[in-house]
């Protein structure tokens, strides 16, 4: 081939994700939205790998999966519901993933209204050394105007 590229690495080049990492994170973000409707906070959190960062809107960048069961215990307690995680696609870079998608959710106002929040996430994930696919980032942006 052109450029002394094989086949298969230039599959792998072009980010060409397995079927089986499709259909693991797929059944992955079923399984943690789950885990966040019946508040198991620490089984979300083993989605993520030891020195995983977050960036999520209106907050701090977050260091560490040992941090992620208070937020997401945080985000519960402030009347986050009906979650939605739709990924659109997901590319393979030998032992890295990237997730692309969107999410939407409602949020429980002071007032008792709720406010509609919805926008699109980035997913960096990493194969460990014992195979397991963990969270190395995640990067989500809203496409709603913060509220004046």
């Amino acid at each position: 081939m052109p450029g002394g590229f094989s086949t298969s690495e230039l599959a792998e080049f072009r980010g060409n994700a397995s079927q089986e990492l499709a259909s693991f994170i797929r059944e992955g973000l079923r399984a943690f939205v789950e885990f966040f409707q019946t508040s198991q906070f620490d089984k979300m959190a083993q989605f993520y790998s030891p020195d995983t960062t977050l960036m999520l809107p209106h907050r701090g960048v977050i260091r560490g999966a040992d941090k992620l069961p208070a937020l997401f215990r945080e985000l519960k307690e402030a009347g986050l519901r009906d979650w939605r995680i739709e990924p659109n696609r997901i590319e393979q870079f030998g032992d890295t993933a990237l997730e692309y998608g969107t999410y939407s959710f409602l949020l429980r106002q002071p007032n008792g209204a709720d406010a509609a929040d919805r926008g699109k996430y980035l997913v960096v994930w990493r194969r460990q050394t014992d195979g397991r696919w963990l969270i190395h980032a995640d990067v989500a942006n809203t496409d709603c105007s913060p509220a004046m």
